[in-house]
């Protein structure tokens, strides 16, 4: 019992860092995204 709960803290564990990684590249692009959509914006 005791093994099995500590290897599912060490998934979630790994799946918080995993999901927080995604977010944090999701965020990244989006930023990115924004940024370029202004310069198109003073383009036009």
């Amino acid at each position: 019992m005791e093994a099995g709960s500590w290897k599912l803290e060490v998934g979630s564990w790994k799946l918080t860092i995993f999901v927080n990684v995604l977010y944090a590249l999701f965020w990244g692009n989006l930023r990115y995204l924004r940024e370029d959509f202004k310069l198109l914006q003073l383009s036009f």
